[in-house]
């Protein structure tokens, strides 16, 4: 299947000033820079798990590498284009995964444990583990807050303090990375979007 041009990687197509023309948490080029982080640390051959279904193009890529892919979601339509491009999709929750322990090489989860609620980053983190002895983890840093009440539409930002508390127990950090790209659509809080994208591998208990 031919992907569509908004599913191509623009990573050799970005000029050297950066900005998130097309809106927040949409730009292809901050894709494209998460995507090239995992993929330093990704062996041929592997058995990855994608959770929360990364863009259609990097996972061919990783099939190119001939990397078995499972790619989960908690919706349905979101694994849609993933399916159509022959990867196998499971419907989902990063808080309780489908697979016995230690059944993939490494798992993904780029820009999604912010999207859960209450405890479950800290719920999926241990799933995570349990399934996998390395993870790529990519989530929002910055100045931190929680959850509140009924707003299911905010995302969870990771200080120092959060990851040392919620996303890093039970592993250990072989290798960090920060993402930062002016956004004109930040203007209000400083104008910078940014990410921390943690390799990290199982303790053993």
């Amino acid at each position: 299947m031919t992907l569509r041009e908004d599913e191509r990687s623009t990573i050799l197509k970005a000029g050297s000033k950066v900005t998130l023309e097309e809106g927040i948490g949409d730009s292809r080029v901050f894709r494209d820079l998460e995507y090239a982080f995992c993929l330093q640390h990704i062996r041929r051959g592997e058995r990855v798990l994608d959770i929360g279904t990364s863009q259609s193009w990097f996972l061919l890529d990783l099939g190119h590498r001939m990397c078995d892919i499972i790619t989960i979601d908690i919706d349905p339509e979101a694994m849609l284009r993933a399916y159509q491009v022959g990867i196998i999709c499971v419907v989902a929750s990063v808080t309780d995964l489908p697979f016995r322990p230690r059944f993939f090489s490494v798992a993904l989860c780029i820009s999604t444990i912010e999207h859960v609620h209450g405890e479950d980053d800290v719920l999926g983190m241990r799933e995570i583990r349990r399934v996998t002895p390395r993870a790529l983890i990519i989530l929002p840093f910055g100045e931190a807050d929680n959850w509140k009440p009924n707003e299911w539409s905010r995302e969870r930002r990771y200080d120092e303090n959060l990851l040392g508390k919620r996303i890093i127990p039970g592993w250990k950090i072989r290798r960090r990375a920060h993402i930062s790209i002016w956004d004109p659509f930040l203007m209000k809080i400083g104008g910078w979007l940014s990410e921390e994208c943690l390799y990290l591998s199982r303790k053993e208990l």
